[in-house]
């Protein structure tokens, strides 16, 4: 099974939507184990923390048990978070049209905290992601 259960002659691309305003994943605390392989492990600086750039995919998950319009946040093949309820209802319409084309909607986004300093000074990691506006008229650059 791949990362869309579709016919599999059809050939996906990614599009690109552009970033307007910052969203912020929910359900992190769940792929820890995930955001922390991505990043290499915790930051054990005495200051700061992750702030690492990546390419998010958004997947629709219709089939959820909780929410029909739960939408998945990915990072390569692994799951990441999720949109809130309300982000993921506004993006429906944006993310059904992009799908219909056979297009896989992707965005620019930050995988940021996850420190563990000692002493049990330790954050979770988070995954903010650059979006669009849901809108109709939003131009999304096809790859």
């Amino acid at each position: 099974m791949g990362l869309f259960r579709r016919d599999k002659k059809v050939q996906w691309q990614y599009g690109m939507m552009p970033g307007e305003i910052e969203v912020e994943a929910v359900g992190e605390k769940s792929y820890q184990p995930a955001l922390e392989a991505l990043c290499g492990g915790k930051w054990t600086e005495p200051h700061g923390c992750h702030d690492l750039p990546v390419r998010a995919w958004l997947r629709r998950e219709p089939e959820n048990k909780y929410d029909s319009n739960a939408v998945q946040v990915r990072v390569g093949e692994a799951i990441v978070g999720y949109l809130s309820r309300a982000d993921a209802e506004a993006f429906q319409p944006m993310l059904r049209a992009l799908e219909a084309d056979h297009i896989v909607g992707c965005c620019d986004a930050h995988i940021r905290g996850g420190w563990d300093r000692g002493d049990g000074d330790t954050g979770y990691f988070g995954i903010f992601l650059s979006m669009p506006e849901a809108r109709a008229d939003v131009k999304i650059a096809v790859s």
